[in-house]
């Protein structure tokens, strides 16, 4: 059976278009990869709809089936034009724009938007915004933990590693060390004792991370010796020792690295700050009170639950040098209609 959005063209919406008032805002279509982008990238996108009177209809891959994901997408490519563009994650098709087909299309058609980073993920966790979302769940402005410093570290213990990956990658010989097992070696595998700011969870992962260059090294040597300079040509995109966390897969670094210190944070500074509260009050009736009217800011999940409902929502990436990539290819698509 032929999928409905075989039919749904760029021509074909400017079609629908010039059937309405010609006061009417015209309709872009925007297809994304799954449900989690939609609300990503209506985010991003509805700051322009006014500019040039438009608006952005966000939807996933098909509306006749649960088919999602890029390879559903890359279906689309031939079709995406100025009434109708595809929104998606990078993954590695911007470190490696000639990777293959689909990586060249994303990096030169200007009605596919891409991430940059590796996912929507990635710019959830961008270092600077991180503090900020803590004091939206906490009421507290104390800060525990550096996240700026934090993710620095952590970039620079996981970077050599990420350039084996990432070579093997390049040269199609993936299977000599997957993403999956990257991703298992660089998680957080212990609740991080927070008081030490997290130094002895990085110092085993960095441990568990030499381990595993050293085998690979051994298991691989004529590889080796190829890694300096094929990290240097990397730097063109760039990434490097800094900024790596940016890149590798964002879902491991929002579960198993990002979650893991915030969680513990947040439950420290909730429970200081109930402490605080129990400590100044001057009454059972003041104390009761304050107490009930904290609870009810922070919410009545578990703040486990809190955590990861508000990370999800951050959109605090607008600095991020790679977000500044995205609004160049947005505003050169927007004069498409000047």
């Amino acid at each position: 059976m032929t999928s409905l959005t075989s039919y749904i063209s760029s021509d074909y919406q400017k079609g629908i278009n010039s059937l309405k008032p010609k006061t009417s805002e015209n309709h872009v279509l925007v297809y994304v990869e799954g449900n989690e982008d939609i609300s990503f990238w209506r985010k991003i996108l509805s700051n322009y709809e006014k500019e040039i009177n438009i608006k952005f209809e966000i939807k996933c891959y098909s509306n006749d089936s649960l088919a999602t994901g890029k390879a559903n997408l890359a279906k689309m490519f031939n079709q995406t034009g100025k009434y109708l563009v595809i929104a998606l994650d990078s993954d590695y098709d911007y470190l490696f724009p000639d990777q293959s087909n689909i990586s060249q299309a994303i990096n030169n058609n200007p009605y596919i938007f891409q991430t940059y980073s590796y996912s929507i993920e990635n710019l959830k966790c961008y270092a600077e915004s991180l503090h900020d979302v803590c004091v939206q769940i906490i009421h507290s402005d104390q800060e525990k933990i550096d996240f700026v410093e934090l993710l620095k570290l952590y970039s620079n213990i996981v970077y050599d590693l990420f350039i084996w990956n990432l070579y093997f990658y390049h040269e199609n010989k993936e299977e000599n060390f997957t993403i999956s097992n990257f991703c298992d070696v660089i998680k957080i595998m212990e609740n991080p004792d927070i008081n030490d700011h997290g130094v002895s969870a990085l110092r085993n992962l960095e441990m568990r991370i030499q381990n595993k260059r050293q085998e690979l090294q051994t298991q691989f040597p004529q590889d080796y010796v190829n890694l300096n300079y094929f990290a240097n040509q990397l730097k063109s995109r760039e990434l490097n020792k800094d900024n790596c966390y940016l890149f590798i897969r964002g879902h491991e670094l929002y579960k198993n690295v990002i979650l893991m210190f915030m969680k513990p944070i947040c439950r420290i500074l909730k429970n200081e700050k109930i402490d605080e509260i129990k400590r100044l009050s001057k009454s059972t009736q003041e104390r009761d009170n304050q107490l009930n009217k904290y609870n009810n800011d922070v919410g009545k999940q578990k703040i486990d639950t809190i955590v990861e409902t508000t990370l999800a929502k951050n959109h605090d990436f607008k600095n991020c040098f790679l977000f500044k990539k995205i609004e160049i290819d947005i505003i050169n698509y927007i004069k498409l209609f000047g």
